[in-house]
């Protein structure tokens, strides 16, 4: 993973919550005094735009700031986990079936771990699941 300053323009959100989450006042305050201490996450597309992954609160929380950019850790996304479902709606099975797919095409445990945001040991007990 790298980080980077990204403009949030180039984020593309997701849009399948429920309501619409607002930052808290003390979210706001907190960047406002220290600046933006944990980057968010986000997923570099193809298309040189970004897909975010973990963070949504932190971006509004700047957006509300009048800032333009936000401290990102991204890795180039794969269009098997790209997808617009977030990271807490895909079920166990559909995310061994994706990291066999990325196996598939060659991509390594550690790689793997690094794009779902889990261990090694995590993908290697995916893999040896008998779902």
């Amino acid at each position: 993973m790298i980080e980077k300053r990204i403009r949030i323009s180039r984020i593309k959100l997701r849009t399948s919550f429920r309501k619409d989450p607002t930052p808290s006042k003390e979210l706001i305050s907190s960047i406002s005094c220290f600046g933006q201490t944990n980057p968010v996450s986000v997923a570099r597309l193809k298309n040189g735009r970004y897909l975010l992954k973990d963070g949504l609160l932190r971006i509004k929380a700047l957006k509300a700031l009048g800032k333009k950019t936000v401290k990102a850790y991204y890795h180039e996304a794969d269009p098997v986990l790209s997808e617009s479902k977030p990271r807490a709606q895909i079920d166990r099975e559909e995310l061994r079936a994706a990291v066999k797919a990325l196996m598939a095409r060659g991509f390594t445990v550690t790689k793997i771990a690094a794009l779902i945001c889990r261990s090694e040991l995590y993908v290697r007990n995916l893999l040896r699941e008998q779902l």
